[in-house]
């Protein structure tokens, strides 16, 4: 099995946010893992249906062998690309479960066969390992599976040396959002290895619509910013002068076909039983009834 097919789909322990709890309404609980593994696929023009396809046979493969678990999604911004998100409780966790795939030797070459196919339309790939930071994430243990949809990813870029700085930046941040107890979902993840050579951050919010993004203005609005302190602006401005080399920020449609979920997430949302989902599809429609007799419309 070649090492970028083992790379790809390597057998995760944790899917990129673990089931952790049930709630009061039985929705499943998300938790994000502290390793988190994320490989990036940029699609070449022209070529974004053709490697859904092959994405879609690489996950089916793995549901069949029942082994691992991640979350697939798609750009809604910037190039075309999808990114496949799995999580672990350690590098050594990865490690020794990107091993074991060797073992089942038919998913060993099913694998290597979709990565040439990938290969065709593939413009560039990029694996990349980051590290959970709880203390500058705001309420990361209460994201629902039922209902979420999209991420909308910010990507941060700092020169070496402010990351004490930036730990700051967010803390202020993070206490704001307990001040005016706001009704969302954040974590923030530091890059680890296979950056770009920058010092890199993410932060991840949870949506189930992208009505949750036009809201973004109005949800933070006078209470939040009532919970800054007074030289927040300045601060903050004079902090991305200085330390930031690059902020992006991106939205991710999540694809269940290009995904491996739990069980438990299949039966919080059916969003995630594509073989359910297909065959409801299948169905015939119900034929229409005959309209009772009326009278002729006036011209």
């Amino acid at each position: 099995m070649n090492s970028r097919a083992l790379l790809r789909h390597a057998v995760a322990v944790l899917m990129c946010l673990v089931s952790v709890g049930v709630t009061a309404s039985a929705e499943t609980m998300l938790m994000p893992p502290k390793i988190l593994v994320i490989q990036r696929e940029v699609v070449k023009p022209g070529k974004a249906h053709a490697h859904s396809l092959v994405e879609a046979q690489w996950a089916q493969a793995y549901k069949d062998a029942k082994m691992s678990h991640w979350m697939g999604m798609t750009s809604l911004s910037g190039e075309t690309r999808a990114l496949f998100l799995r999580g672990y409780d350690s590098e050594a966790a990865w490690a020794a479960q990107s091993a074991s795939v060797e073992k089942n030797a038919a998913l060993a070459a099913k694998s290597a066969a979709l990565a040439e196919k990938d290969g065709d339309v593939l413009s560039n790939f990029r694996q990349s390992v980051f590290l959970f930071k709880p203390e500058l994430s705001y309420r990361a243990d209460s994201i629902a599976v039922a209902g979420l949809r999209y991420w909308k990813i910010t990507t941060i870029r700092l020169k070496f040396g402010y990351a004490d700085e930036f730990a700051e930046i967010r803390k202020i941040v993070k206490a704001a959002h307990e001040k005016a107890n706001l009704q969302e979902s954040y974590v923030v993840y530091h890059l680890l290895e296979g950056g770009d050579g920058m010092d890199t951050y993410l932060i991840m919010i949870p949506m189930q619509t992208l009505a949750e993004d036009d809201a973004t203005d109005t949800l933070h609005g006078d209470a939040y910013h009532k919970a800054l302190p007074d030289d927040w602006k300045a601060t903050n401005s004079k902090f991305v002068r200085e330390a930031a080399t690059g902020v992006e920020t991106h939205l991710f449609a999540i694809d269940p076909n290009m995904s491996v979920p739990r069980k438990e997430w299949m039966e919080a949302d059916k969003f995630w039983d594509t073989k359910t989902m297909a065959k409801a599809s299948m169905k015939p429609m119900a034929k229409a009834a005959k309209p009772a007799a009326t009278e002729a419309p006036k011209p």
